[in-house]
């Protein structure tokens, strides 16, 4: 019947597919505000606001029965925001006596639906203080103005109207005025809903732009907090450097403290130190000349040094030549012993040969007799060569003595003893000859036994003298070992002078490079010193201009003293003027007492007639008098005591000028003394310090050629 017309219209809170959707964090990603509380305390809240907005909405609600019914009906509901429900048609099953009923309860309908529309009004118009609450509204509106209910926000129908498809329609003259006013009243709801819609959906993006502005002012918070922890860990940090700065500061002042006392102590040595560089100045010229000795004496002891050089090279040379003489003298010996071993085995031969020389006994003596002049020749060498030994020894001793002499002697004697060498191998060569003769006596006279006898003597003797040449071997072998001990000495004392000679060019290179240090502090001692000497000359050309000044001042002075002088004389013409006019005023003055007494006298006898006859002298007069004898003497007092003060002054002045020129006079006096003799002084000083630094130096170089007269003197003796 008009079921067409009055059909379910759906919402924008109804439909979900129209609302924008909204992409929120969840609850564990958000952040929250410390005095906002978690998402379940929020939650919580929620609830119990929308549990008292129910509460208060039902209070409104429940003044109907139907109402009641309703409410009942939509809390039993799980969602409460859901699409509005179908509105409850009215039972057309019922009879007529019930007609009126029905009629009433329309117009309770529509009286209840105009007290919800005005109600929602006027909490849209009133006040926007929460969506729950309207949506709970429309959504009641909507189930009341809807024709047909499809279902539940589920899509599950509703069992409480599972019976409204029985229902029967109502009759047609109520039909048309519900339909009609149902229709106005859906048209104008729409209208209100879409208009609520909007609100909503207003509201709904202002609330998305808050959450929005809440989350982006809690990322705020967390970065501010973050901020915050940082600048407390900054704070921290900067208060521990803070704590370190004030513990450095400590530490700091303390050292500025020691420093300060270091500052005082260095510059008390500074002092010091100057005063040891003026000293060092001194000590530097006698460096200076210690350093020139010290290179002379370098050079002496390397002259020496390489005399003594050469001298132990001629001595290894000559141990050389006296160890291959001394081998000689070995080999002569073996030789002489194998001889002697020959001579035995020959003698024995001889002994068997004996009778067949008995004949030749006579031809041999004559040859005897010329052995026994070579043996008498060989003796007397032998002797020489004693006495060459006993030379040797000599000699040796001499040349401990004197070691160049000695050189040249020995040279001489080697070459001597080579000579003689030769000449003792050619005599040993004619005694080989000898030999065979005598072999050849032997052999041929048996009666040489006698001889042989003698010749054994001789072979005995020359055996002893043989022993002779081995112990004068022995004692040369000894002498030379006591050489090689002496020349090792010598080269331990080369060495120890070689060691001390470069400790000298260490201690010369100090001596330098102290030298150059020592320089290098004159060359700024100099710098300052001409810095003083450009301050002095300036203080001199001040000190002229002041003594050209003075000069100009004592010229002042001396006019001064001149126009003194002349008032001088002009006070003492007045003070003599004075003096006159004095003595005229003081005898008028005697003049006039005298007078007086002789007036007074003359009135005191000529008192009774005066009397009489009248005074002839005023008393006015007399007391003017008397007024002006006061005045002239107190300006005779006063002027004496001006006169009296100015001859002090002038007394004063005068004095302090002459004493200041004779103090003058003798400072000029003074100083010109000092400058003539201050340079003699000075220069005196100059020449006895120079005096006294060559006399240490000629005490050190005594000093220096004693002790090395000593070393060599210990040397020589070794």
């Amino acid at each position: 019947m008009g079921d067409s017309n009055v059909g379910s219209f759906s919402t924008p809170l109804k439909n979900g597919a129209n609302r924008p959707t909204e992409v929120r964090a969840p609850n564990s990603e958000r952040l929250y505000p410390r005095d906002l509380g978690t998402p379940d305390k929020l939650a919580s809240d929620d609830r119990a606001l929308r549990i008292q907005r129910d509460n208060e909405n039902g209070s409104q609600l429940r003044s109907s029965p139907w109402k009641r019914a309703k409410l009942d009906k939509f809390s039993s509901r799980s969602h409460p925001i859901s699409s509005p429900a179908v509105i409850e048609m009215l039972d057309r099953n019922v009879s007529g006596p019930q007609g009126s009923l029905r009629d009433s309860e329309a117009l309770e309908i529509q009286d209840e639906i105009s007290e919800a529309i005005s109600s929602a009004v006027r909490e849209e118009s009133g006040s926007d203080s929460s969506n729950h609450d309207n949506q709970h509204r429309t959504s009641l509106i909507n189930d009341l103005l809807s024709t047909k209910r499809e279902g539940t926000p589920d899509h599950m129908p509703d069992a409480d109207l599972a019976n409204l498809g029985k229902l029967t329609p109502p009759r047609d003259y109520m039909h048309n005025t519900e339909s009609s006013i149902i229709q106005n009243l859906q048209n104008c709801f729409r209208d209100e809903l879409n208009k609520f819609e909007h609100y909503l959906k207003a509201k709904n993006e202002q609330a998305d732009e808050y959450r929005r502005r809440t989350m982006d002012c809690f990322e705020k918070i967390k970065q501010l907090e973050e901020a915050l922890d940082q600048q407390k860990i900054m704070y921290s940090s900067l208060f521990g450097e803070h704590e370190m700065l004030r513990a450095s500061q400590s530490v700091r002042d303390d050292q500025w403290e020691t420093q300060k006392h270091e500052i005082e102590k260095l510059s008390a040595e500074k002092t010091s130190l100057e005063e040891r560089v003026s000293r060092l100045k001194l000590r530097l010229s006698e460096v200076r000349n210690e350093m020139k000795m010290i290179n002379q004496n370098s050079q002496i002891l390397q002259e020496k040094f390489q005399a003594q050089i050469q001298q132990n090279e001629r001595l290894q040379n000559q141990v050389s030549e006296l160890e291959e003489s001394a081998n000689k003298l070995r080999v002569h010996a073996e030789t002489a012993a194998n001889s002697k071993r020959r001579a035995e085995e020959e003698i024995e031969k001889t002994r068997a040969e004996l009778a067949s020389l008995t004949e030749d006994k006579f031809k041999t003596q004559s040859e005897n007799e010329d052995l026994k002049l070579s043996v008498t020749k060989f003796q007397a060498l032998l002797a020489e060569r004693t006495k060459f030994t006993e030379e040797l020894q000599a000699n040796l001793r001499a040349f401990h003595d004197t070691k160049q002499k000695s050189t040249i002697e020995l040279e001489r004697r080697i070459n001597d003893l080579t000579l003689e060498k030769n000449e003792l191998a050619n005599e040993l060569q004619d005694m080989g000859v000898l030999k065979s003769k005598v072999e050849e006596g032997e052999i041929e006279l048996q009666s040489v036994k006698n001889e042989l006898n003698q010749t054994q003597v001789a072979l005995q003797d020359l055996q002893k003298e043989h022993a002779d040449l081995d112990e004068h071997a022995q004692s040369l072998e000894t002498k030379l070992k006591t050489s090689h001990q002496k020349l090792e000495t010598a080269n331990d004392q080369l060495a120890i002078k070689t060691a001390e000679v470069v400790e000298l060019g260490h201690d010369i290179e100090e001596l330098r490079q102290g030298k150059l240090h020592l320089e290098e502090s004159l060359k700024l001692r100099d710098a300052s010193i001409s810095e003083w000497k450009a301050k002095y000359d300036e203080k001199c050309v001040e000190n002229n201009k002041l003594s050209i000044e003075i000069e100009s001042f004592q010229f002042k002075n001396g006019n001064l003293e001149t126009e003194h002088l002349v008032e001088l004389e002009q006070l003492h013409q007045q003070m003599t003027s004075l003096q006159d006019t004095l003595k005229l005023n003081s005898e008028r003055i005697k003049g006039l007492d005298e007078e007086n007494a002789s007036l007074k006298d003359q009135l005191e006898v000529r008192e009774p007639p005066q009397i009489q006859q009248g005074p002839l002298v005023d008393p006015e007069q007399i007391e003017e008098l008397h007024a002006k004898i006061q005045k002239l003497e107190q300006q005779l007092r006063e002027k004496e005591t001006e006169a009296g003060k100015r001859l002090q002054l002038l007394a004063e002045d005068l004095y302090i000028q002459y004493s200041s020129k004779h103090e003058q006079k003798v400072k000029m006096l003074k100083k010109g003394y000092e400058s003539k003799y201050q340079d003699k002084l000075e220069r005196l000083e100059l020449a006895n310090s120079g005096l006294k630094d060559e006399l240490a130096q000629l005490n050190d170089t005594l000093k220096a050629e004693r002790e090395e007269k000593h070393n060599l003197v210990k040397l020589l003796n070794k």
